[in-house]
């Protein structure tokens, strides 16, 4: 009786830890996760505060991905397309669907992206700051 009684409050402390959580993100799609990070990396969605990112981490739509001095990050979307975010960048996740994209880099620079399109074509670029 005594063990039942601690597993029903250990569960009842992870419903009430895991809530503000489903409030907070609730509505917001999972896009991705992170397949590798390096250093200090974080993301952080408007109005919240920044999580620290590390391998196997959700990534959400709304997420604007900080990377500092001799960090970076791979972002593994759900549709198989990589993004590298090299050392200290700034890139937000605006809008991210199944046949469209709208990224935006603030800062910084783009290591190698990897997009896989509907029709299984690879594109390969590399984008740098101006």
């Amino acid at each position: 009786m005594r063990m039942q009684l601690s597993v029903n409050k250990l569960c009842g402390f992870v419903l009430l830890t895991l809530i503000p959580w489903t409030c907070v993100l609730g509505d917001t799609a999972v896009v991705g996760k992170i397949s590798f990070a390096k250093g200090s990396v974080a993301a952080q969605l408007p109005g919240q505060a920044p999580r620290i990112l590390a391998k196997g981490a959700e990534i959400f739509q709304g997420d604007n991905i900080q990377t500092a001095d001799q960090s970076f990050v791979i972002v593994e979307f759900n549709d198989g397309a990589k993004v590298t975010v090299r050392p200290d960048s700034s890139f937000s996740i605006d809008n991210y669907q199944a046949d469209k994209a709208q990224l935006s880099l603030h800062e910084g620079g783009l290591g190698q992206v990897v997009v896989i399109s509907l029709s299984k074509a690879l594109i390969i670029f590399r984008l740098k700051p101006i």
